[in-house]
This record gives structure tokens, C-alpha cells and sequence, in this order.
């Protein structure tokens, strides 16, 4: 049991929002990865032998001692999983942020923990025993931050199958459906959930990003904007504003809005420098040598 602890703490309807989400994100030590790394190798290499020799085992009783070999290190194995990602869940409890939603804009885990992750929620999922609404939208988001947008979408809608109208749920599925490029689904979802809780920031910034990939301009503004209204400052979204000017070719308040980005979050700055929906910004005769005033050309 321990080894799902850590996936039943993913998601907490209520509890596991965008800050959380971002501590949830914070890199361990390069050394600490390579070494895990390598005992996940080691650890698949185990398994494997073990089920060759499992396979070969040439008398009933041969057969169920390599099953039992097999299965102790399976077990040993999901230990080690859940050992290096249990803190990590931990902080995403204690944090008791108040939005239970995905956050669209937020970057993919370090690969050793996608893996891991995506590991202990397909196992749990193919475990028999009967999935209430909250195993559903738990490993929905599992597999969301695991970057396995199908299999997301697919535990939340057998989510929604049971509870048709939870906003969040329906939030968290727009977010798979735009991470697949299916943005009208995407929007019906968002349009759902905001239908049912109309004043979450968070599904608002993110219909306005699914808005903006279908050049739907001035629909995104009116989202940002309204979003800033309920969360000011916050800067995944005025940088979403920003970027939205900017395909606008309205570059002095693009400029505006991406200063204020920056200034909650200084990762901002990098991003910008190669982001698409500031190509022209940068390269225009009067206004590009402002953009690269702000974000400067180099880290530090």
C-alpha cells in the first residue's frame, strides 16, 4: 500500500493546484538523478532476468519460486518508486492550495520522474479493484503530469462519467484535450466548467490560451484580462497577455505586460527570448531593441 500513497495524494479534488504544482516541479540535484536513474535501470534489468527465468522454468514448483522471486522484486522495486517521489507528494498535500486544477502552462517533469510516475499510475490503474470518482481523477492527473495526455484523458472522462458536472474534472480534461491539440473539445470542456464556476482564474487564462492558438485574439484578452481580475499579477498570465499583444503587432503593450511577467517570475525572461509569438516583436526596427533591453540576450 505504501507504493500508492504518493498517487492518491496526486490531485486531491480541492487541494493540488498551481503553486503546488510548481513545488511539485522542483528539480533535485543532477547527482541525485543519475543515481536513480541507474537503480530504475538496474531495477528493470532484475525484472526482466527474473521473468525470462520465470518463463524457462521447467516444473510447476521451478515456476511459482521465479514467480515469487519475480513478484518480491516488483515490490521492492515500487518501494524505491515511491520512496523518491513520496516527499514531493507530501509538500503537495501540506501546501492546502485552494484550486484543484491542472495548470496548462506548467513545464513537463525531469524524465526519471515521468517515468516513475507514469509506472505507479498504470499499475494502480490495472489493479481490479473498483475505481471511485477520486482514483479516477487522481490518476487522470497523474498521467497529465506524466505527459501521457490519452491515458489521461481517458481516466477523466471516466471521472465524468460518474460525476458529469465537477469543474475541476472537466477543467483538467480541457487541458489533456488542448495538450493533444483537439482545441474545440478543449473549449466545450473549459466553457463546461466555467459555466459551473465561473470566476476560476485558472480556466480562464487557459481557455484564453486555447482561444489564442486558433488566432482568436481579442476572446483571449477578454479571458486574460478577466482572469488578472480574480488573481492580479499573476504571471503565467500576463504573459499569456503579453503574447497575445504580440501576435496582435501591438508591441508597446506587449512590451508592458511581459515587464510585469518577468517581474513575478523571472523564468519569463528566458522564455521569451525564443518564443514564437514574440517573432516579431523581435525583429521589428523600433520595438525590438526594447524587447531585447528587457529580456536581455544572455542568462545573467
Amino acid at each position: 500500500d505504501v507504493a500508492w500513497e504518493w498517487v492518491a495524494a496526486l490531485g486531491v479534488p480541492g487541494g493540488a493546484a498551481i503553486g503546488a504544482l510548481a513545488t511539485y516541479l522542483t528539480l533535485r540535484r543532477q547527482t541525485e538523478h543519475e543515481r536513480h536513474a541507474r537503480r530504475v535501470g538496474a531495477f528493470e534489468k532484475q525484472i526482466a532476468i527474473l521473468e525470462t527465468r520465470e518463463k524457462e522454468a521447467g516444473t510447476p514448483e521451478e515456476r511459482q519460486r521465479r514467480t515469487m522471486q519475480r513478484a518480491a522484486k516488483e515490490d521492492e522495486y515500487l518501494a524505491f518508486l515511491a520512496d523518491i517521489t513520496a516527499p514531493v507528494a507530501k509538500r503537495i498535500v501540506e501546501s492546502r492550495a485552494p484550486v484543484g486544477v491542472i495548470s496548462a502552462d506548467q513545464p513537463p517533469l525531469p524524465e526519471m520522474q515521468r517515468q516513475a510516475l507514469e509506472r505507479a499510475a498504470s499499475l494502480f490503474s490495472a489493479s481490479p479493484e473498483a475505481k471511485t470518482f477520486d482514483d479516477l481523477f487522481r490518476l487522470g492527473n497523474a498521467f497529465y503530469e506524466a505527459g501521457a495526455f490519452e491515458r489521461a484523458l481517458e481516466h477523466y472522462t471516466a471521472a465524468l462519467n460518474l460525476r458529469p458536472d465537477d469543474p475541476a474534472t472537466l477543467h483538467n480534461r480541457g487541458a489533456a484535450l488542448a495538450d493533444l491539440k483537439r482545441l474545440e473539445e478543449a473549449l466545450r470542456d473549459y466553457e463546461r466548467s466555467l459555466e459551473l464556476r465561473p470566476d476560476d482564474p485558472a480556466t480562464l487564462n487557459n481557455r484564453g490560451a486555447a482561444l489564442a492558438h486558433q488566432q482568436r485574439y481579442e476572446e483571449a484578452l477578454r479571458d486574460y484580462n478577466r482572469s488578472l481580475e480574480i488573481l492580479p499579477d499573476h504571471p503565467d498570465t500576463l504573459y499569456n497577455l503579453a503574447c497575445a499583444h504580440s501576435l496582435m503587432e501591438r508591441f508597446d503593450v506587449a512590451l508592458e505586460e511581459l515587464a510585469k511577467a518577468i517581474a513575478g517570475d523571472e523564468d519569463n525572461r528566458r522564455l521569451a527570448r525564443e518564443d514564437e509569438d514574440f517573432a516579431r516583436l523581435r525583429d521589428d526596427a523600433e520595438w525590438g531593441p526594447r524587447f531585447w533591453a528587457l529580456v536581455g540576450k544572455e542568462d545573467g
